[in-house]
Formats: structure tokens, C-alpha cells, sequence
């Protein structure tokens, strides 16, 4: 009796350990999260400090309501995207220049995502629920995080993909944010800049004109936060609400 009662207990306290390590590995486990926009495209995610961020450019071409976001197709003396960038929800496809020469096909026409307007952000509707356009501040907290880990010498080359830059530099990609040189769009709509310069958008305005937007060049060690012309636009990245 007495070693059936021993057995009993051993019995338990193995199965309660066993039910406390499945319980801290479910709680450690990283949860994979895919982002689906209104048009069906889906975005992988990384997390990075307490910020969940999507680790593709947005390529939606609706806002989250199923309205069509207008194409813009940058030719000379159009002054469609100056006029009314500011307040319309417009779009641009960025060059998909290949300068390095690393594809044998053209390079798809959202590969770096697309280039949305001031009046798109200001919309609220371009990003899925659940997610937003990141703020000013969600880039300075990102860029602190990046630095605290990987020096401040080295935030630039952590966020930036280890391929399709020109000049293809040292680059290490080591937060795995993988942003892709997407250039940007000028005041009158034209795309440029691409594979050299990241530009992002943030939701802030600094006035009815100008607003902030974020650059990652390979010269510079550091997030560029850059006070432009809110017709001067740049591509999207999601952050978590």
C-alpha cells in the first residue's frame, strides 16, 4: 500500500511538471503573424523591441473600405499629384530599375510596394484593422531599440535588405525589417530615387504644406527623419496597433 501511495505521487508530480514545461513553451513560443490587406496581398511581420512591423512596402490599391485609391502616372505638365496629392487618396508605382543588374526579368511593378499620397494617409483608411501608418515617434522608438542592440553606428545597415541596393553596400539586415530602396515620388508625382534611398511615410503633419517622412541612404549610419513638402511622398510600412 505504501508503495502504491509512493507511486501515486511520483505519478502526479510528473505529470504537473510536464504540464508546466508545455505550459511555458506554448507562453515562449513566437507567434507568426501574416497581415492581409483589402486587395488580398499579404505582408510577413517582424518584431522588433514591443513594435510589430510589416517587413514588406504596402501595395494596396483600395482603402480599406473597398474605395479605388487613384493611379497616378507621372507626364510632364500633369498637375494632377501637385494639385491634389495633399487631399486625394492617390498612389504612384515607383522605377523598378534593376542598376545592379541582379534579375534577368523586369523586376515586378510593386516590388517596392507603391508610393501613397498625404491625402491617402489622412484618409485612416489604408491600413487593414488592427494595424496603422506608424507615427514620427514609432520611427524614433525603432531607431532607439536598433541602436540600444546594434550600436548607433549600425541602425541604417540592420534595417536596410542585404540586396538590391545600389550601390550594393555592406548592408546586414540583421533586424530583419528588410526595407527595399523604393525611392520616392517628387512635388509633381514623378517617381525617382530607386534602388538608392528608402522613403517612408509617417502620419505626422508639421503644417497644412509640409509633413515628416523617414530616409534610410547607405551614406548615412542613421534614420534620416526629414521635414518635406507634403507633396513629396514615399512608400508604407505597417505597424501594429
Amino acid at each position: 500500500m505504501k508503495n502504491l501511495l509512493k507511486l501515486s505521487l511520483v505519478t502526479l508530480m510528473t505529470l504537473s511538471l510536464n504540464s508546466c514545461n508545455h505550459d511555458d513553451d506554448s507562453s515562449s513560443a513566437e507567434v507568426s503573424i501574416t497581415v492581409t490587406d483589402v486587395n488580398g496581398n499579404n505582408y510577413q511581420t517582424v518584431t522588433i523591441g514591443a513594435q510589430v512591423w510589416t517587413t514588406t512596402n504596402f501595395k494596396a490599391t483600395q482603402l480599406n473600405d473597398g474605395t479605388p485609391i487613384e493611379l497616378f502616372d507621372f507626364t510632364p505638365n500633369d498637375n494632377d499629384w501637385f494639385d491634389n496629392s495633399r487631399t486625394s487618396s492617390m498612389y504612384v508605382k515607383p522605377s523598378t530599375s534593376d542598376l545592379s543588374n541582379m534579375y534577368p526579368d523586369p523586376l515586378p511593378e510593386d516590388f517596392y510596394g507603391y508610393v501613397y499620397s498625404r491625402g491617402a494617409i489622412n484618409s485612416g483608411k489604408l491600413a487593414p484593422a488592427g494595424w496603422r501608418v506608424p507615427t514620427l515617434a514609432d520611427f524614433q522608438t525603432l531607431r532607439a531599440n536598433l541602436s540600444a542592440t546594434y550600436g548607433a553606428a549600425n541602425v541604417s545597415t540592420s534595417l536596410r535588405s542585404q540586396t538590391d541596393w545600389f550601390p550594393n553596400d555592406l548592408t546586414s539586415n540583421l533586424s530583419n525589417f528588410t526595407a527595399l530602396p523604393n525611392g520616392y515620388c517628387t512635388v509633381v508625382g514623378n517617381a525617382t530615387g530607386a534602388p538608392a534611398i528608402a522613403t517612408f511615410m509617417t502620419r505626422n503633419e508639421i503644417s497644412a504644406t509640409d509633413h515628416n517622412i523617414v530616409q534610410l541612404i547607405p551614406s548615412e549610419n542613421d534614420v534620416l527623419i526629414i521635414e518635406e513638402d507634403s507633396r513629396f511622398c514615399g512608400g508604407v510600412r505597417l505597424i501594429q496597433e
